[in-house]
């Protein structure tokens, strides 16, 4: 007799709906059909196997707890502070502490144990608001991250073929003893198939979170789009600016020729007054000219009349002498008067060496006041020349002063330009530098979607494998139902081989149609700042082309009005000249009608009044001479007060030219820094430029890598493919091993049926077995039988049956042996 002892089986959880409805009812379905022990064995395995993950499978907590990983998604990073840079830094994955407490950058630690991904995300969104003191909300989203699921921990001690064990003789009998028998086999079975799945645990991912995904997706699609709508009001924006920059520099440009053109006109009006003052010039020439002729003929006459003064000097002393003689011969005449002619002799020579020496005197005075006068005159030039010096200087002062305020008025202008330059280079490093923000954040977000969607395909893949294993524990466990399982099987297969082609090319096509519309946004924003770039290239060449036509205008305008000064110079030197030769030639007149006047009286008054007439007459001279000295004096006094005024004017010139000189060393300084500023702009836009062209290509690696895996998950959705035909082709194998094997249990049956003991055993049997299918499955049995078991009274059949390794118990049946 074989004793067989059942252990004690260890309680199984409640199984869900899908053991109590329908595997039940195929586990009665079996046994009312009175099938062997082994098939009965099966059946019950793949039954815990089933229940054992779905117990396993932990439900949905709500409330977020310590240690839980969350996943932030912030929009809208124009509501924040920080903006992008903040945005970047709350996008990303946390944890909450032991302590409940959830420490975010930029926020601080916000208590998260507790709160729902709901609420959570609400408090987050009122700590940026509050944080940014903006109206605008930023859109939070809060998403926990499940723990990854768990493989089935079960092992196969003795994998491979293994033999059937053979069916008792009182199964064929349909005695008491045989029921128990494969209610003991039974329970032992349950026993041994509940360690193999013991410790699984299966995440089966349902349709829910995939919608919730794909939701998610559209969210970030609809934000992509309204950051691109954005983006595109910015570049209409920027555009609408140029158009007015442009329209500036037209009217500026306009204004310029305008006035270019009366600057030119003031230009030819100045260079014919200058023709004038230069015709004006020559005639003053020519008449100083004619001054300068009259004065010498006044002057020779002036030598003829002095001459004629010393020869009637020189008469009136042979016609002294004569009469000294005369009367020396009337001397012997007259003794009696030859002292009293003696003494009028005395007397007359006395007068005469007195008239003598005061003639010496006046001339030797007279070629003193000559002399002074010379030297006057010789001082006069001198200072008139030192004054032509000085306001030669003080013309060089106001011209280079003039030149001065010029190249300050021209530096100004330069370095208002390099700031406008300056301007346009920041706007366009900042429009670099949005739209680099912008291609990064399309990069990470198509980063993120690809990631998204190679999870979700592996999840997918896993799912489907997980669900391909399932599908064949099914199907192995419930062969018996062939016809139903396999429509059922069929229209699984088929719903989720749509669902999951659905979902895949749902993706696709999210991924492409975003990957062109980032493409064609990015095509369109390049081909943009490519024109902007042309466009600020020909607004340069032309405010170049407008700063060397202004220079070279600023350059004729000086030179017209160095050329106005130097004629205002000019004609204030001809007439200075004018009115000096006019004084000149109105004592040259005063003193020819005084020569005149002194001849006429020499004439009437004859040879008596020679003497007084030549003394009156040097008397005169010597008088117009101290007259012209005085006037000299008085015009070297007046010579030295203009050239210490012209001093002072020299000296106020070279301040204000230290002072310009210090301004335009300023101005050249600042000019610099400009320059300076200006060029570490155009550097940092440079910058901007490698960055975007970084992230370009960064972009196009994406694509690249977003095409690899796309390329591979079509590779591994092909291969799983193949695996799955393969499974299928082991199916169909296991399928007909056990309709072979079926068919032998029905002829056997056949067999046992034909006894008439069966046929009497047939309504207890019945009886029992309905019982036995009414008694619940997952009860367990906890009494120990001791069943004896008979020797078979026929031949038994032994057959080999193929098992797949998930169906194979971990250890052997025990069978006791006689």
């Amino acid at each position: 007799m074989n004793h067989v002892q059942s252990a004690k089986p260890t309680s199984c959880g409640p199984a869900p709906n899908f053991a109590n409805r329908r595997h039940l009812s195929s586990f009665r379905g079996l046994c009312g059909r009175r099938c062997s022990a082994m098939l009965c064995l099966i059946s019950f395995c793949l039954i815990l196997l089933l229940e054992s993950p779905a117990n396993a499978r932990s439900k949905t907590v709500e409330k977020l707890a310590p240690r839980d990983t969350i996943e932030l998604r912030v929009w809208r990073w124009t509501a924040l502070r920080d903006g992008v840079l903040e945005a970047l830094q709350l996008n990303n994955t946390f944890t909450i502490d032991s302590n409940g407490t959830l420490d975010l950058p930029m926020i601080g630690n916000i208590v998260a144990a507790g709160l729902r991904e709901k609420e959570l995300a609400e408090l987050i969104s009122d700590r940026l608001q509050a944080r940014s003191g903006r109206q605008e909300r930023a859109d939070t989203t809060v998403k926990r991250i499940q723990d990854p699921s768990s493989d089935i921990t079960g092992s196969v001690e003795h994998p491979g073929k293994q033999k059937a064990p053979e069916a008792p003789a009182d199964a064929a009998d349909g005695s008491p003893s045989a029921v128990a028998s494969e209610r003991t086999g039974v329970e032992k079975g349950q026993v041994e198939a509940q360690p193999s799945v013991r410790g699984s645990d299966i995440t089966w991912e349902p349709a829910a979170e995939q919608q919730q995904a794909l939701d998610g997706e559209r969210l970030k699609m609809n934000a992509l789009l309204n950051e691109l709508s954005a983006a595109r009001l910015e570049i209409a924006a920027a555009r609408r600016e140029a158009l007015a920059a442009r329209q500036t520099a037209r009217n500026g440009t306009v204004r310029y020729n305008q006035n270019l053109a009366t600057e030119r006109q003031r230009a030819a009006t100045l260079m014919q007054e200058l023709d004038a003052v230069r015709t004006d010039r020559g005639a003053l020439e020519q008449k100083l000219f004619a001054v300068r002729t009259d004065r010498g003929l006044l002057e020779q006459k002036l030598f003829a009349a002095l001459r004629e003064v010393d020869a009637l000097n020189k008469s009136v002393q042979p016609a002294r002498g004569d009469h000294e003689a005369v009367l020396r011969r009337e001397l012997a005449a007259a003794r009696a008067e030859l002292d009293t002619m003696q003494r009028g002799a005395r007397d007359a020579s006395a007068q005469a060496r007195a008239v003598a020496d005061t003639m010496a005197g006046q001339g030797q005075a007279l070629k003193q006041q000559r002399r002074r006068a010379e030297e006057l005159a010789l001082d006069l030039e001198a200072a008139q020349r030192e004054a032509e010096g000085l306001k030669a200087k003080a013309i060089l002062a106001d011209r280079e002063k003039a030149a001065m305020l010029e190249a300050r008025h021209s530096m100004e202008a330069s370095l208002a330009e390099a700031q406008r330059a300056l301007d346009e280079e920041r706007h366009k490093a900042e429009r670099f530098e949005r739209e680099l923000t912008a291609a990064r954040q399309t990069i990470d977000a198509l980063k993120t979607r690809a990631n998204l969607a190679a999870v979700a395909q592996t999840n997918a893949i896993k799912d489907r494998q997980v669900a391909e294993a399932a599908l064949k524990r099914v199907g192995d466990a419930l062969e018996l139902e062939r016809q139903r399982a396999d429509s059922v099987r069929r229209e699984r297969d088929a719903a989720k081989a749509d669902r999951e082609k659905a979902v895949i090319l749902e993706a696709r096509h999210s991924m492409g149609a975003s990957l062109a519309e980032a493409q064609r946004a990015l095509d369109e924003e390049r081909h943009m700042a490519e024109r902007f770039e042309r466009e600020l290239t020909a607004a340069r060449q032309t405010i170049d082309a407008l700063k060397t036509r202004a220079n070279l205008a600023a350059v004729a305008q000086t030179n017209a009005i160095k050329d106005r000064q130097v004629a205002e110079a000019a004609l204030k030197r001809v007439g200075d000249a004018l009115e000096l030769e006019r004084q000149r030639a109105d004592s040259v007149r005063r003193e020819r009608d005084a020569a005149k006047a002194n001849r006429e009286k020499a004439a009437i008054l004859e040879a008596r009044h020679s003497m007084g007439a030549s003394l009156a007459e040097a008397q005169r001279a010597l008088d117009e001479e101290r007259h012209k000295a005085e006037r000299f004096e008085r015009e070297l006094t007046a010579a030295r007060q203009t050239i210490d005024a012209l001093k002072t004017r020299a000296n106020l010139t070279a301040v204000a030219q230290t002072n310009a000189i210090k301004d335009r060393q300023v101005a050249e300084a600042a000019l610099k820094r400009a320059g300076d500023e200006l060029e570490r702009e155009r550097e940092r836009a440079d910058s901007a430029a490698r960055d975007l062209a970084s992230a370009r290509r960064e972009r196009d690696a994406a694509k690249q890598e977003a095409s690899r895996v796309s390329t591979e998950l079509s590779a591994a959705l092909e291969q799983e493919r193949n695996k799955a035909i393969g499974l299928a082709r082991d199916l169909s194998a296991a399928r007909k091993a056990i309709d072979i094997v079926k068919a032998k249990g029905e002829r056997r049956t056949e067999r046992m049926k034909r006894a008439p003991k069966a046929r009497a055993t047939a309504v207890p049997r019945a009886d029992v077995s309905a019982r036995l299918g009414a008694q619940p499955a997952r009860q367990p049995l906890r009494e120990n039988h001791k069943v004896k078991v008979k020797r078979p009274s026929r031949s038994v059949l032994v057959a080999t049956i193929a098992l797949p390794d998930a169906l194979l118990p971990t250890r052997p049946p025990k069978l006791g042996s006689r």
